[in-house]
């Protein structure tokens, strides 16, 4: 995780994000590696499909995450506990 306030070099950035990546292509085809597997061993057809949906399901979240989708906006320093104050006159 980068430092607030402390620059990171383009090289670091760049390995910290292809580890990301490789992390998802991994989370991404291993699902589909062992239900093919399992489907070998147990003689079935339907384990490497469902593992492929999970594979990609879970890719397509990870990436939403490592992305930042799913953080919450930094909150102001005011904070807005009711409706605005009626005019008085």
């Amino acid at each position: 995780m980068p430092v607030p306030g402390k620059r990171s070099s383009a090289y670091a950035e760049a390995a910290a994000w292809l580890g990301r990546i490789g992390a998802m292509a991994v989370v991404m085809v291993l699902p589909a590696v062992l239900g093919r597997r399992l489907d070998t061993w147990l003689g079935t057809c339907f384990l490497a499909p469902i593992g492929i949906i999970i594979g990609v399901t879970y890719g397509f979240v990870y990436l939403l995450a490592i992305t930042g989708v799913f953080r919450r906006p930094p909150e102001s320093k005011e904070k807005n506990n009711g409706p605005p104050p009626e005019n008085m006159e």
